[in-house]
């Protein structure tokens, strides 16, 4: 709003006086008044120029004078006479600091060419509908100043940019064209204003000779910076925590996986059970109880004829299994006897019984009529059992047990689930005799016997 300086400050320091009498400041002013403080010292100093717009500038006047008590006709009477009184004096051009550079000025056109096809298609949807700007004006509630101003282009005549927004959208609207697309049209027309101004308001400066980086140094850099950027990206930062993460929670997982099956080994006892093959060449001649790790050797011995047996599980008459065919009686009895000169002499014979468990099974072994062994076995399990006499087996299932007497491999005792009941002796084995409880004889039911009449006494007279 084009004011003299004489007029403008006289209506700014009426401003201004009639506030400090007040003892206000331009804070519980603008508080107050819900103007900002910059408008208010724009008032008060006369810089009318700085203000939105016109309409605007009277607006601020008026609430503000009404704040501080004055009446604001008379000074926008002043304003306004001083305004028409002011002389028109053709001023010389003053020299412009910093001319706009050819890139702005093509913004500055490009805008203006943006505004004026935005003002044309305007007026040709309003000229197709048959409306006049009266009848837009009745409709849309718009100033006929306003929509000339729109139609022709000129778009700085509008109050301001937000407000020139919310016009033309209105405008569009009420023509039935797309509203996103003027819109759209409208901000791309700013935009290229805005560089304009920016470019004008900032040129840019020149390099020195000696300042300018060569070409190859430029590249070099730009590159450089390029990479360090790509390297710093937000994307790049948090995949690489990601990866970090995922790294350190596999080795302390496979850490810990190690460390509790190193614990497990420690706290598991290693047992190594015997083989058939240790259990079969162990010597004969314990002390009952069975050996896990044995160590046998075999030595030959001259004048023993070794003969293969076939295993024979079950022997129930004793006298058949120490039974000698006919006719090799003497050969046994000289391939048996005395050994040589130079051998040791063998121990006493004794009873020995190696058990080898094929399945889970009860037994109970008696030597020489003590009980050593009553509980279950598990299956691969060996016992050695030795007696002087004899030695005594009970169990109920015959097929779980493989027994060796005094190296003999008499294979399973029975069938499955046969009881079985054998006595080991030197002599050989046998079942044991069943105890029959005696009973008497018939007894004989007591009969009347019968006696002889009682003699009758008889009286005789003898004649004296």
């Amino acid at each position: 709003m084009p004011a003299t300086q004489e007029s403008a400050q006289t209506v700014g320091e009426k401003l201004r006086l009639r506030r400090e009498e007040r003892s206000l400041s331009l804070e519980e002013a603008a508080f107050s008044t819900r103007i900002r403080i910059r408008y208010l010292r724009w008032l008060e100093e006369g810089i009318w120029n700085e203000l939105p717009s016109i309409a605007q500038g009277k607006g601020f006047l008026r609430t503000y004078a009404g704040f501080l008590g004055l009446d604001p006709s008379p000074l926008l009477a002043l304003l306004s006479s001083e305004e028409s009184s002011q002389p028109t004096s053709a001023s010389e051009p003053v020299p412009d600091p910093n001319p706009p550079t050819p890139a702005a000025l093509e913004r500055a056109a490009a805008a203006g060419v943006i505004f004026g096809e935005l003002g044309q298609t305007l007026r040709k949807q309003r000229e197709q509908l048959g409306l006049s700007l009266e009848d837009v004006e009745r409709h849309t509630h718009l100033r006929i100043h306003y929509l000339q101003a729109m139609e022709i282009g000129d778009f700085d005549k509008l109050p301001s940019p937000v407000q020139g927004r919310g016009m033309l959208s209105n405008f569009a609207n009420f023509l039935g064209m797309n509203t996103d697309m003027v819109l759209l049209r409208y901000a791309e027309g700013l935009q290229s204003q805005l560089m304009a101004r920016r470019e004008v308001m900032n040129p840019p400066s020149k390099p020195r000779k000696s300042d300018a980086p060569k070409d190859g140094e430029e590249n070099k850099t730009t590159e450089r910076s390029r990479i360090f950027l790509r390297l710093l990206s937000k994307d790049v930062i948090i995949a690489g925590v990601l990866i970090l993460f995922l790294i350190s929670f596999i080795a302390w997982g496979g850490m810990r996986i190690l460390s509790v099956r190193a614990g497990l080994a420690a706290q598991t006892p290693v047992s190594t059970a015997p083989s058939i093959a240790d259990v079969l060449l162990r010597e004969p001649g314990g002390t009952g109880e069975p050996e896990l790790t044995p160590e046998v050797q075999l030595t030959p011995t001259t004048g023993i004829t070794l003969t293969a047996i076939a295993p024979n599980p079950i022997i129930t008459d004793l006298s058949a299994a120490t039974e000698v065919p006919e006719g090799t009686q003497g050969e046994e009895t000289e391939a048996v006897g005395e050994p040589a000169e130079g051998t040791e002499q063998p121990a006493a014979v004794s009873v020995e019984l190696d058990i080898v468990v094929r399945q889970r099974v009860w037994f109970r072994l008696i030597a020489d009529g003590e009980v050593v062994f009553d509980d279950r076995a598990v299956p691969n399990s060996a016992y050695q059992f030795d007696a002087s006499e004899q030695v005594e087996i009970i169990t109920g299932n015959g097929a779980a047990l493989q027994v060796f007497y005094n190296g003999r491999d008499l294979g399973l005792l029975g069938d499955v689930g046969e009881v079985i009941h054998l006595v080991f002796t030197v002599e050989g084995y046998q079942k044991p005799a069943p105890q029959s409880t005696p009973t008497g004889g018939p007894t004989q039911r007591p009969t009347m016997a019968p006696t002889s009449p009682l003699p009758t006494a008889t009286a005789t007279n003898t004649g004296n």
